[in-house]
């Protein structure tokens, strides 16, 4: 399902401006002219920013450099009008979740349960047929079986959709599943910004993402190679959309 700011055109990549050392140029001639005859700089503030750029030997954003060196716009400016630098720009994806940084998780080892659904989830995804139903109570471990099956999946080349029935649960899930499985999962739900869905969308049409979480519009997550879908708390109504277009998440996973 493709976001609708996309087809109209209304949303648009986020780009953030960037510089660099202009190619060609040799740093020490560069600060050598740079220097009054009694060797202070003419101007310090285009001395600081050469600097940085030249050690960074990297593009950088004019952003981070003014929160490195205050008031430095103008010398940007500057040494751009000189030639010493190069103007650039670099696309940004903007993360609904930027602010929240999991610590990373590695996989726990299963009791002979679990370990058991796994192979019959393993197997089922191997023959690319089959639904299956677990069952258990809160805190059970169901999670840890879906992150394991997960793993087996992007290990060998496909991908992966988890619903869960409330977008007050999206933040949560998405601390445990980005704790194990970093910038691979995308989030996608009703409540992101245009921005953000747009983002997350090319991420995930691109093949950044690999693991999509959401509440039910994510089951149209334009994912390649499907290998796995977990409907979690499959009992719950919020699956079944009222608006149009009517569908339910669970017939269309």
């Amino acid at each position: 399902m493709i976001p609708a700011q996309l087809r109209r055109g209304r949303v648009k990549e986020k780009r953030v401006r960037t510089v660099k050392l202009a190619d060609g140029v040799d740093p020490q001639l560069i600060r050598a002219g740079m220097l009054k005859k009694d060797g202070s700089p003419k101007s310090p503030k285009q001395e600081e920013v050469f600097d940085l750029l030249s050690e960074s030997n990297a593009e950088m954003s004019t952003a981070d450099i003014c929160a490195f060196i205050p008031g430095a716009s103008s010398a940007i400016k500057a040494l751009i009008d000189k030639g010493y630098i190069t103007e650039a720009g670099r696309e940004t994806y903007r993360d609904p979740y930027a602010g929240r940084i999991p610590p990373r998780t590695m996989p726990l080892t299963l009791s002979a349960a679990q370990a058991d659904v796994l192979e019959k989830i393993s197997a089922a995804m191997d023959r690319r047929e089959g639904t299956m139903l677990l069952h258990g109570v809160t805190g059970s471990g169901k999670t840890e079986v879906y992150m394991q099956a997960i793993a087996k999946v992007l290990d060998e080349g496909g991908s992966a959709i988890v619903l869960v029935p409330e977008i007050s649960l999206t933040p949560q899930a998405m601390d445990r599943f980005r704790g194990r499985f970093g910038e691979q999962v995308a989030v996608l739900h009703s409540r992101l910004s245009p921005g953000e869905r747009y983002d997350e969308w090319r991420r995930i049409r691109l093949g950044k993402a690999r693991v999509v979480l959401g509440a039910r519009s994510a089951v149209f997550a334009p994912l390649e190679n499907i290998r796995l879908i977990v409907v979690d708390e499959e009992h719950e109504q919020s699956y079944s959309s009222e608006m149009t277009p009517r569908y339910s998440a669970i017939e269309v996973a």
